[in-house]
């Protein structure tokens, strides 16, 4: 009676098993970007150009702000100095807490987007090595390092900054506005601001998938809020944060381009319903609606 019993109950090892595929792939992507990050860090150090060249770059940025009536940097660092409390925020934001944002918006995304989670995880890869190439064919000064009165100055000396915390070691390797020219940093990469990049990137993936007002009202102004932070810290110029967004742009253009020529050799629309998209399950095939059972005709084809 027990064998009878067992086999006409059998344990519910069908849904612990797919969960725990599930988990699988989780861990196997975080693995993975958290490798990609690091081979990305690790290289961002080695392609550091050299002091003379990054001053000569930042002297022609300057230039070509002031030729476009951009140089609002000084300003915009003074106008945040009246504002207590304001530029120790932008200091500790700049060094750690931008790194919070992409991850837990690809977490957002897998769980909730599937389809979504996989092109913005495409264009954040993307991302990361159109900067790297930035980075090595035009090393810049920030305006932080730039000598000479009249110039923004390096809010991480008069200021909170983790730099002066237990934290400033992992602080200096997210790049943080430790006034630091060695070490495990690169102070020249700063063309383009990859934490402008970054919070565009957020608000272009999260779009769709976060639909309260104030959610999105939030996502709006993260851009923005990021602009004053790299400005008012002094660790980058206006330009960069346009490029930036330029770089986030170019690499969506890419992944989307590349996705597009994939499917066109697979034979594979590529496409997801906005069912699919949030569940991740399969969408029904392309002209074929599911069968319906009759009582009297059975299984039908309609």
């Amino acid at each position: 009676m027990t064998a009878v019993a067992e086999e006409a109950n059998p344990p519910p090892v069908g849904g612990a098993a797919a969960a725990l595929r599930g988990v699988d792939r989780g861990l196997f992507q975080v693995v993975a970007l958290l490798w990609i990050y690091a081979l990305y860090d690790l290289v961002r150090v080695g392609v550091r150009g050299s002091t003379a060249a990054a001053t000569a770059h930042a002297h022609q940025v300057a230039a070509l702000e002031h030729s476009l009536g951009l140089g609002a940097e000084r300003m915009l660092q003074q106008g945040a100095m009246r504002v207590p409390g304001l530029v120790g925020a932008c200091n500790a934001y700049y060094a750690m807490g931008h790194l919070a944002v992409p991850p837990i918006a690809l977490l957002m995304l897998y769980r909730r987007a599937p389809a979504r989670y996989r092109h913005w995880r495409n264009v954040f890869v993307a991302m990361l090595g159109l900067a790297l190439a930035t980075f090595w064919l035009y090393p810049l000064a920030p305006p932080r390092l730039m000598p000479g009165p009249g110039q923004v100055i390096d809010t991480s000396r008069a200021y909170f900054s983790f730099s002066r915390t237990p934290l400033a070691a992992l602080g200096a390797r997210a790049g943080s506005s430790a006034p630091s020219w060695g070490g495990g940093t690169n102070p020249f990469a700063a063309m383009p601001s990859l934490h402008v990049g970054w919070a565009l990137w957020t608000t272009l993936a999260l779009w769709p998938v976060l639909r309260r007002r104030w959610t999105r009202l939030l996502l709006a102004l993260y851009p923005m809020a990021m602009v004053l932070v790299v400005i008012v810290t002094g660790n980058h110029w206006l330009v960069d944060a346009l490029a930036g967004a330029a770089v986030t742009a170019l690499a969506a253009a890419l992944v989307t381009a590349g996705s597009r020529g994939t499917r066109r050799l697979t034979g594979s629309t590529g496409t997801a319903s906005p069912a699919e998209d949030r569940a991740g399950g399969r969408a029904p095939v392309a002209g074929l609606e599911p069968v319906r059972l009759s009582a009297s005709t059975g299984p039908r084809l309609r």
